[in-house]
């Protein structure tokens, strides 16, 4: 076996590698974009936006406003 094809057999091998390598990446990224869209599609069910909190805790506090009211005017009685 003389030179060149002991350095043709190497080249091979190591493109052979580097083309696996390449398309693992690939595909690793190809499988976390489609977890992140499902990840993203299951926060927008499960969980409360913040404008919408937001709004929840501006009402709750209006009702402990005038509760408060409510028994300040008791209290004063």
């Amino acid at each position: 076996m003389d030179f060149q094809v002991a350095f043709n057999l190497a080249m091979s091998f190591i493109f052979i590698g580097t083309g696996w390598a390449i398309r693992a990446i690939y595909d690793g990224m190809n499988n976390l974009k489609k977890d992140q869209i499902t990840l993203e599609r299951e926060l927008a069910s499960n969980y409360v936006r913040k404008d919408d909190y937001r709004q929840d805790i501006q009402e709750v506090k209006q009702i402990l406003s005038q509760i408060f009211n409510k028994l300040d005017n008791k209290a004063d009685k």
